[in-house]
C-alpha cells in the first residue's frame, strides 16, 4: 500500500474498506480514504465528475434500448388490436392469451439472458459483454418488426428478454465498478433513468409510429451504443482481479483524482476478493456472507415485483382504460412514465443524503398507502361487462344510471370475435372524483422510484465482491426475471378472480409487508467500499 495512508495512529481501515476520519487529515478522496495533500480545485473535480457522467452515460444506451424493449407492449398494444395489420400489410389477430404473453415473453427470455450475462461478464470481461448485446438486440427488435404470426412475434419478445438479461447483470456490474465510490449511488441509478427514459421514448414512439416501425428505432440505438463503447474502458476492478494490475492502474489514473492513492484502491480490491478467486460457484453461495446477502436481496426482488410496478409498468394502459380515467390512455401512460423519470432524477440525491434503506422504506410506505387509495375507489366503482354483437343491443341494456365506459374487440382463443362492452354503473363519489385513478398511480410510480423500483438492482451488484459480483447478481437478477414473469401471467387471472379492487388490494399489501422487511433484514451500502 502506497506511503501516503497513513498509520494507526491516523487512521483505522474498517472491514468493509472504510476508513475512519481523523483529526489530523481533513481531505478525503472519493473512495472513501483519507490522504495527504491538499484538496483539488473545484474545477478538477467538475471535469472528473462530467467524465464518469460521460461514460456511464454511454454505458446506458443499452439499458435505454432495455426500457424500449420491455415497454413495447404498452406501446403497441391498442395497434395490434385495432389495426391488427403487419409490415406486410397481412393481417394478424391476437388472442387474449397471446395478448399477456407479448409483456411476459420478455420475462422468459431474460432469465436464460441473465444466467449468460453472469457467466459472460465474468469470463470476457464487462466491456466486451455488453458490447454482445447488439446481437440480441438487432435480431429480437428484427423478429418483432418482421413478424407475419403471433409466433414470430413472441419469439422477437423471448429474444429482446435475452437481451434485457445480459444488460441488467452487465450495465449494473460495470456501472458501480467504474465509479467512485462518494459518487457511485448516482451512478448506480443512472442504467435505471435510462431505462425509465426508454419507456418514455417508446410510448411516444408509439403516438405515432406503427407497432413494427418503432423496433427499428431500437436497431439504431443498439449500433449506436456499441460503437460508443470503442471509447470506454474495461472495468478497472475485473482488470485487477484477473492480474492486470498495469491496466488497471491507468484506467483508475484516468478516471481519479491527482491525490487519489491508486495502490490503495487496488490494495482494497484484492483484499476483498482474493477469499473468492479459484473457488467454485457452488462453494462461494455456502459462503455464511455470500448466501446471506443472496437472502436479503432475492426477497427485495419479489416485493419490487408483487408491489404493482411490474403490472403497471406492462399494463398501464389497460388498467387506466378499465379505471376511468380523465384523460386518454396513452396521455396517461406518458405521464406515468414521466414521473417514474422525475422519481429516479430524485433519488439520486436521496439515496446520497439518506442511503439505500431510507429511501426503500419511505417508497414502499407511500407506494402501500397510493395503491390501497385506489383499491378503494376501484371497489367503490362497480362495473358489468356485457358481450354483444351490435350497438342495437347495447341500447336495450343501458338504463338510468349507467354509463357507456368502453369498447374493445376481442378474439378469443378458437378464433371467433365479440364486441366487448363495459357498462358501470358508477357510486356518485367515483363520477365526481374521475381524477383519483391518476393521481394514484402517478404518485405511486413518483414514490416507488425513489426506492423499491432501483434499489434491488443496486444491491444485486453492491452485497458482493468483484471476484463473484457478477455471478451473484445474475442469480438475484434471474429470480426476479421469474417473478416478473409470474406477476404479469397472474395479473388477468388475479383480476378476474380477486376483482381489480382485491388485486390492487393485494400489492398494497406487498408493500406494508416488504416495508417491515425492508425494516429489519436490509443494511446499507450507501458510502462503503464495495470491493
Amino acid at each position: 500500500m502506497s506511503n501516503n495512508v497513513k498509520n494507526n495512529n491516523s487512521s483505522d481501515v474498517e472491514e468493509d474498506g472504510r476508513i475512519l476520519e481523523t483529526q489530523i487529515f481533513k481531505p478525503q478522496d472519493w473512495n472513501g480514504v483519507q490522504y495527504e495533500g491538499l484538496q483539488e480545485p473545484r474545477l478538477d473535480t467538475f471535469l472528473l465528475v462530467l467524465k464518469q457522467v460521460g461514460i456511464t452515460m454511454g454505458l446506458c444506451l443499452a439499458a435505454l434500448n432495455s426500457g424500449m424493449m420491455s415497454v413495447w407492449p404498452n406501446s403497441s398494444m391498442a395497434d395490434l388490436i385495432n389495426t391488427n395489420t403487419t409490415i406486410y400489410g397481412s393481417y394478424m389477430a391476437l388472442t387474449p392469451t397471446q395478448i399477456d404473453m407479448l409483456g411476459a415473453m420478455t420475462s422468459i427470455g431474460s432469465m436464460p439472458g441473465t444466467w449468460l450475462g453472469g457467466v459472460i461478464v465474468a469470463r470476457l470481461g464487462r466491456r466486451r459483454s455488453v458490447v454482445l448485446l447488439l446481437v440480441p438486440c438487432v435480431l429480437g427488435w428484427g423478429l418483432v418488426a418482421l413478424a407475419v404470426n403471433p409466433t414470430m412475434l413472441l419469439a422477437g419478445r423471448f429474444v429482446n428478454g435475452i437481451s434485457c438479461g445480459l444488460m441488467l447483470v452487465a450495465g449494473a456490474t460495470y456501472c458501480v465498478e467504474l465509479t467512485d465510490t462518494k459518487y457511485r449511488g448516482a451512478m448506480a441509478l443512472m442504467p435505471t433513468i435510462f431505462l425509465i427514459l426508454g419507456y418514455i421514448i417508446i410510448i411516444s414512439l408509439g403516438l405515432t409510429l406503427r407497432w413494427f416501425q418503432s423496433p427499428i428505432v431500437g436497431i439504431a440505438i443498439g449500433v449506436a451504443g456499441t460503437i460508443v463503447m470503442k471509447f470506454i474502458p474495461e472495468s478497472p476492478s475485473y482488470l485487477s482481479i484477473t492480474g492486470r494490475e498495469d491496466q488497471a492502474r491507468r484506467v483508475l489514473k484516468s478516471l481519479r483524482s491527482p491525490q487519489a492513492d491508486i495502490d490503495a484502491e487496488l490494495y482494497i480490491i484484492r483484499n476483498k476478493n482474493i477469499a473468492f478467486q479459484g473457488e467454485s460457484i457452488f462453494r462461494v453461495i455456502l459462503q455464511k456472507d455470500i448466501a446471506k446477502s443472496l437472502c436479503i436481496v432475492i426477497p427485495l426482488f419479489l416485493i419490487h415485483n408483487f408491489c404493482g410496478i411490474a403490472i403497471l409498468l406492462i399494463n398501464s394502459t389497460r388498467i387506466f382504460q378499465s379505471s376511468g380515467s380523465i384523460l386518454e390512455e396513452g396521455v396517461c401512460s406518458l405521464l406515468m412514465f414521466v414521473c417514474l423519470l422525475i422519481g429516479l432524477c430524485l433519488s439520486v440525491f436521496l439515496q446520497g443524503r439518506f442511503g439505500r434503506r431510507k429511501c426503500l422504506l419511505a417508497s414502499l410506505l407511500g407506494g402501500g398507502v397510493c395503491m390501497g387509495v385506489f383499491s378503494t375507489f376501484q371497489y367503490c366503482k362497480q362495473t358489468t361487462e356485457v358481450n354483444v354483437l351490435n350497438e342495437t343491443s347495447v341500447g336495450d341494456i343501458i338504463t338510468q344510471g349507467t354509463t357507456l365506459e368502453m369498447v374493445t374487440k376481442n378474439v378469443s382463443d378458437d378464433g371467433n370475435s365479440t364486441i366487448n362492452w363495459i357498462i358501470s354503473a358508477n357510486c356518485e363519489w367515483t363520477m365526481e372524483h374521475t381524477w383519483v385513478p391518476l393521481a394514484c398511480l402517478l404518485v405511486f410510480m413518483l414514490v416507488t422510484s425513489i426506492g423499491i423500483l432501483p434499489v434491488p438492482y443496486i444491491l444485486a451488484s453492491e452485497y458482493f465482491p468483484t471476484a463473484v459480483r457478477a455471478q451473484m447478481s445474475s442469480i438475484c437478477v434471474t429470480l426476479g426475471s421469474g417473478f416478473n414473469m409470474v406477476a404479469l401471467l397472474l395479473y388477468t387471472p388475479m383480476q378476474t378472480s380477486l376483482t381489480p379492487a382485491g388485486l390492487y388490494g393485494f400489492c398494497s399489501a406487498v408493500c406494508f409487508l416488504g416495508l417491515i422487511y425492508s425494516w429489519v433484514f436490509v443494511r446499507e451500502t450507501t458510502g462503503k467500499h464495495i470491493g
